[in-house]
């Protein structure tokens, strides 16, 4: 009976042994692929396009309007990975960030029907009444960058 059980015992000890031992890597998941060159850089091309989807004509928009009481800021940048847009009312006390200003943008913003060639009064006309915002500014200074990647900059003093 000895004899069965070391025979029956070694072939098993062995077997969890080499399992053990075993030289194969296995992998149960995938480690996270990161993004290629091809998806990581896009082509100005398609970033127009993304930009004309959500309606606007630039990819960066960054205005800053003074006033007696207070000012107004917006940023909005679609430049990096992601798109951000916050939106700085002093004149309200308002301070609106990431989508729920993106929300509000998207409202106000996409009636701009401006580009690189819009005269500078016009576009300062179109931003004022977009936003919302009034005629009695001390100053106004805007910096756009257009989806056909023209910059631009726009100051306008006191009415």
């Amino acid at each position: 009976m000895k004899k069965i059980s070391t025979i029956v015992f070694v072939p098993f000890a062995a077997m969890i042994f080499l399992t053990g031992c075993n030289e194969k890597d296995e992998v149960n998941s995938a480690p996270p692929v990161g993004k290629s060159e091809s998806t990581q850089n896009t082509s100005a091309d398609e970033e127009t396009q993304d930009n004309k989807e959500a309606g606007f004509t630039f990819k960066v928009f960054d205005l800053e309007a003074e006033y007696e009481k207070g000012s107004y800021e917006v940023e909005f940048d679609t430049l990096g990975s992601k798109t951000e847009a916050t939106i700085d009312d002093g004149l309200e006390n308002k301070k609106l960030e990431g989508d729920e200003a993106m929300r509000k943008l998207n409202t106000t913003l996409n009636k701009l029907d401006i580009n690189s060639e819009t005269p500078d009064e016009e576009v300062i006309s179109e931003v004022v009444k977009a936003l919302g915002l009034k005629d009695d500014y001390k100053d106004i200074k805007l910096e756009i960058q257009y989806s056909d990647n023209k910059e631009k900059e726009y100051q306008a003093s006191g009415k």
